[in-house]
């Protein structure tokens, strides 16, 4: 579960208001709309007008080669932009077609170390990429942006389109989900949504979504632990053992603000207000919750 959860959810209801939040979100979203025509394969969506001149190659920065990037583009001021993809042919067309819109390309990465290493370096106001990349799985990379620099929106552009994806980026702290299918005046509008604080998605997505949603809310309801990260379930091993948060910090090696930190998150995702409830509910419904790693990747079938 990503921070902007938890900032949503008050204490007491947090089990229960994950899908909560998510269904709002869906529900008050920006629909993507369909007057753009159409749909096409992915190169074809994004290729240029045939009076556009595209820019030389030092334009943007590739992450993975260091080359600096130029300046903002004339025109009115526009978000910075950190673009992630998997395939390097993609993700180079999708920065000229956004480029030939005036937007600022900052960096463009393959894999989710270059992805993570753009966005701390060049500070975007947004982040745009997929939910594979060339290494992996980048829904983690979303919850981490999320938690570092949560100023940073992430945008997703993905070909994976499954519910289950959906939502697990949505939990990440994603700001729009669309399918590659889209051309880039639709990829355009939605950059310019988002940066207005709209969460941006496509209709289809929404309500396959939601269905998703409805199907596993009892799930939710009875698999709390579901939503603790591998870190967080440490610490609340260590508390069921009776250790304070010193203890926590030596044992797991951190310092004593990053255990309290991590205490913090970990009862907030509960939805309990203290470490004796926390240890309760962990007695009772057990720590090795047997959903947590597969719930959120349902629908992912890369």
């Amino acid at each position: 579960m990503a921070t902007w959860m938890s900032r949503n959810c008050p204490g007491h209801v947090a089990i229960r208001c994950s899908h909560a939040v998510i269904h709002k979100r869906l529900t008050t979203s920006h629909r993507v709309g369909t007057e753009a025509g159409p749909q096409r394969d992915d190169m074809t969506a994004l290729a240029l007008p045939p009076d556009t001149v595209a820019p030389t190659a030092p334009t943007v920065r590739d992450a993975e080669a260091g080359a600096p990037p130029l300046g903002s583009p004339p025109g009115r001021p526009v978000p910075r932009l950190v673009l992630g993809d998997g395939s390097r042919l993609f993700v180079d067309a999708l920065s000229l077609a956004l480029a030939s819109h005036g937007r600022q390309v900052a960096a463009v990465a393959t894999t989710r170390r270059a992805v993570l290493r753009a966005v701390l370096i060049n500070q975007p106001q947004i982040c745009m990429l997929d939910v594979l990349l060339a290494d992996g799985d980048a829904i983690d990379v979303i919850d981490r942006i999320h938690e570092r620099l949560p100023q940073v929106k992430v945008l997703v552009l993905a070909t994976d389109t499954g519910p289950g994806v959906v939502a697990a980026a949505i939990e990440a702290g994603a700001v729009g989900y669309l399918s590659k299918r889209h051309g880039i005046v639709v990829i355009d509008d939605a950059l310019d949504r988002a940066t207005r604080g709209e969460f941006v998605i496509d209709p289809d997505l929404a309500q396959e979504t939601l269905r998703h949603l409805r199907d596993h809310r009892e799930v939710e309801r009875n698999q709390p632990m579901r939503w603790l990260t591998k870190r967080e379930r440490e610490v609340l091993r260590r508390l069921t053992e009776g250790d304070g948060t010193a203890e926590i910090a030596h044992r797991l090696g951190m310092t004593t603000n990053t255990a309290r930190t991590h205490v913090q998150n970990m009862l907030d995702k509960l939805g309990v207000h203290s470490r004796l409830e926390a240890v309760a509910l962990a007695n009772r419904v057990g720590l090795d919750d047997p959903i947590a790693a597969g719930t959120r990747r349902t629908g992912h079938h890369r």
